[in-house]
C-alpha cells in the first residue's frame, strides 16, 4: 500500500494539538503584522509548524543508513546491545 502524504489541513491540525499539549495558546497570539510587540501572528507559527511537520515527513522516509550501529554507541556492540541506526 503506497504512502500518502498528509495534507496541509492535517498538518495544521497536528500542529495545533502539539501546540496545545506543549501549552502554547494560539489566541494569544496578535492577528496582524506588524504589531507593537512584533511577536509571530499565529498564522505565521502554524505556517511555521506545518513546514517543519512536512520537513520530518521527507526526513522519515529517506533511507537508513548502512551503518550497523550508532558512532555514539560503538560500545554498544560488545555489551551485546543490537541497535539499528536510522541517523536522522
Amino acid at each position: 500500500m503506497p504512502v500518502v502524504s498528509p495534507t496541509d489541513a492535517e498538518l495544521r491540525a497536528q500542529a495545533e494539538v502539539r501546540l496545545r499539549l506543549l501549552g502554547v495558546d494560539l489566541s494569544t497570539l496578535p492577528t496582524e503584522s506588524p504589531n507593537p510587540t512584533n511577536s509571530p501572528t499565529a498564522e505565521t507559527v502554524l505556517a511555521s509548524c506545518v513546514s517543519a511537520l512536512r520537513a520530518l515527513e521527507s526526513l522519515a522516509l529517506t533511507l537508513q543508513a548502512d551503518v550497523p550501529y550508532d558512532p555514539v554507541f560503538y560500545g554498544a556492540p560488545q555489551l551485546g546491545v543490537e541497535m539499528n541506526s536510522d541517523v536522522r
